[in-house]
């Protein structure tokens, strides 16, 4: 839109921005509303009314509305609200003052079939429909359907909502069972059991970040115009204006040879290798050069091996990385001094989102979502099961606690 086609929309803009900007507002107050009581589903046919009030009034002023700073804040606010309610509502069933027994464990692991084998069938379940109803936002997209987009992000949000339901208390119970089975000595039931829970805690990451992207988008596509160009950031802009250049799902993370932990330290230094366990022991500081410099002990109990796994410019406690956490990763064998010794240890690899957006579009919603949930912090290649807080006498630990701050507030 050039200058002599927006002129003659200001004094319409002026006029409308007041109802405008109220319009807004209660879709914030829908939202707010719908999760905090868990009636999205009434929520959803409201909200869906507001918007199309919004996509009106946009025809009629071309744009200059939203331009405001308060419809602005307005966007923001929506879309950082279900996001936060989103982790918010994770750790919330993270955290719940609900221990199982040891009976019931036991009884759990009386049917490991269903503990383990019928779960891990639910999640890929689960994730093959997202990811129908992702192809289904990226075709509105495609397609320019706006009332099509409408249906396929709500019905996309109302369905993680619900699977968040059912996975995180899931995860807080997994969580429970694997430290049971190692007390018990059943090391190779536990590490199963630690698996499937990353692998829960992995999938709940990405549905928050594909949910939050998705919205992002919604509210692109309803409002695009030229005008905005500087209030949407560019990776958000080319989910609209390049999507026909972007592979929906092409590129895959890096990842290295396939080992456990014996085999890893068993490598000759430079393999890249991928390998899985529990942390056990967890320390940040900073190098002579001053850089961050975080590690952990990453344990196999099933034949006792350990090694050491660094990151740089990391702090594996504030992301949720605690001991007792079971985590995957990819990275590069190196050697070092440790605890004044020499030993071989892990660095924690990198991947570029820059690179891999381009031709991954789901990717690019979980770029887009960053200004409020990050689904791989520091593009770090390593994922972790979901950590509860736990109070020790009269202090807080650090365990998982960092992955419920809300990006805008800390601004990381």
């Amino acid at each position: 839109m050039n200058s002599e086609t927006l002129v003659p929309h200001f004094e319409e803009a002026t006029k409308r921005n007041r109802k405008d900007h109220v319009i807004l507002v209660k879709i914030v107050y829908l939202m707010k509303w719908g999760v905090l009581f868990n009636q999205t589903g009434k929520v959803k046919k409201r909200v869906l009314d507001e918007i199309e009030e919004m996509s009106y009034l946009n025809k009629v002023v071309s744009g200059a509305t939203l331009s405001s700073y308060f419809g602005q804040q307005a966007i923001q606010s929506t879309i950082g609200l279900y996001s936060r309610a989103l982790q918010g509502r994770t750790f919330a069933h993270v955290n719940r003052n609900k221990s199982l027994s040891e009976e019931e464990i036991e009884d759990l692991l009386f049917d490991q079939d269903y503990l383990i084998g019928t779960n891990k069938n639910n999640l890929a379940t689960e994730n093959e429909i997202i990811e129908i109803q992702l192809k289904n936002v990226y075709s509105a997209v495609v397609l320019n359907d706006q009332a099509v987009l409408r249906k396929t992000v709500f019905d996309l949000m109302e369905n993680i909502w619900r699977q968040i339901d059912y996975f995180a208390p899931l995860s807080r119970d997994l969580r429970t069972i694997s430290a049971y089975c190692l007390s018990k000595g059943k090391n190779g039931l536990g590490e199963r059991v630690g698996e499937l829970n990353v692998n829960v805690s992995r999938s709940i990451r990405n549905w928050i970040g594909y949910s939050t992207g998705a919205l992002t988008v919604l509210f692109q596509h309803l409002w695009y115009d030229p005008i905005l160009d500087d209030y949407f950031s560019e990776s958000a802009l080319e989910t609209i204006q390049n999507i026909h250049k972007i592979a929906f799902d092409r590129d895959n993370l890096p990842d290295g040879t396939n080992l456990d932990v014996k085999g890893a330290s068993e490598q000759p230094l430079g393999r890249v290798i991928e390998t899985k366990g529990f942390v056990k022991q967890i320390n940040t500081f900073r190098n002579s050069a001053g850089e961050l410099i975080s590690r952990f002990l990453l344990s196999d109990p099933s034949s006792l091996a350990e090694i050491w796994v660094q990151g740089k410019y990391v702090h594996f406690e504030h992301i949720g990385i605690a001991s007792g956490t079971y985590v995957t990763l990819s990275g590069e064998l190196k050697d070092g001094v440790i605890d004044g010794e020499n030993a071989k240890y892990l660095q924690v690899g990198k991947f570029s989102m820059n690179e891999l957006k381009d031709n991954n579009w789901k990717l690019r919603l979980l770029d887009i979502a960053r200004p409020y949930f990050d689904s791989y912090r520091g593009n770090l290649l390593i994922s972790w099961s979901l950590s509860p807080h736990r109070r020790y006498g009269d202090s807080v630990s650090k365990l998982g606690a960092s992955e419920m701050l809300f990006r805008p507030l800390v601004g990381s």
